[in-house]
Parts: C-alpha cells; structure tokens; sequence
C-alpha cells in the first residue's frame, strides 16, 4: 500500500518522520528489500532507481542502476539510464570544477576535472554498450552524442584556458 502525506497540515509530523532523505535513506538495504521481494530483480531495481532520480537522489539511484546491470548485463535500458545518470552527474562537478576555477583554486578544480572525466568516460563506455546490444535504441544515441559534444568542448577549455593536466 502507498501512503501520501502532506508535509503540512495535520499529518505533517506524521509526513516528516517518513520523509526519503539523502541522509536517512539506505540504498544498500533498498536494493535488498527490492531483490528479495522479486526474483527477477532487475526490472524492478530499474524503476526504483528513476524513482529515485525524480525524488532527487541521483548518486543513490546510480548505485541501483549498478547493480541492476550486474544482474542483467544486456539490459540496454538500465544501461542508458545509469550512462546519462553519471553524464549528468560530471555536469555538476563540472559546474563546481568551474566554480573553483573562478576563485583561483586550480587543486580543487582539477580534482573535480578528474572526476567530470571519469563519469563522462563511464557514461560514453555504457551508453555505447546499451547501442550494442539495442542499435536502434534512440535515448542512448541522443545522450551519447551529447556526452561526446560535452567531453570535446572540455578538451578544447582544456587546451586552451585551463592550466591543470
């Protein structure tokens, strides 16, 4: 059964003790509850992992496509997903990268450098993975492209502006 609460109101106390936060949430203990009610799991991890995008935990959710993808190797859709999760996930450290670079803090903004190419590389190498096994699938072509036009203007700012390597 599925219970709505409105975080205001009469139920809001009710509400807040229930409340998914990025601090009280276990993903460990989700994806096991999740496995163990199907014995087929890899679907189910999938739609709890966009559930958990839409509610705003996207590092958690990556760490359900994972494991997902362990189970079902050839599922391209979770493939897909968990490649645009971490394309996503290099623009905000791509973002903070930008922002220590803009305070003159050139170590801290090439830790983030590292880390926006090592999701960008992870998302490129899944999202080509799920068009092998699906061609014809378009989300993956689409994100794929987009992570390639990413990773190049990158290089390029690299060359030309960034003073790390």
């Amino acid at each position: 059964h599925v219970v709505f609460l409105r975080r205001t109101g009469a139920n809001a106390k009710l509400a807040k003790s229930f409340a998914i936060t990025k601090k009280n949430f276990d993903v460990s203990a989700y994806i096991e509850r999740i496995s163990r009610a199907d014995p087929l799991p890899a679907h189910s991890l999938h739609i709890a992992a966009l559930l958990l995008v839409r509610i705003g935990l996207g590092n958690h959710a990556i760490t359900v496509w994972r494991r997902c993808v362990e189970l079902e190797p050839t599922y391209y859709e979770a493939l897909g997903e968990l490649g645009w999760s971490l394309a996503i996930r290099g623009n905000g450290k791509l973002m903070l990268m930008s922002a220590y670079l803009a305070k003159g803090e050139s170590t801290k903004a090439d830790i983030f450098r590292r880390q926006v190419h090592s999701d960008w590389n992870e998302a490129e190498r899944l999202l080509e993975r799920a068009l092998e096994i699906r061609p014809d699938y378009k989300p993956a072509k689409i994100n794929l492209q987009s992570v390639r036009r990413q990773m190049a203007d990158l290089a390029r700012r690299e060359r030309t502006i960034l003073p790390m390597r």
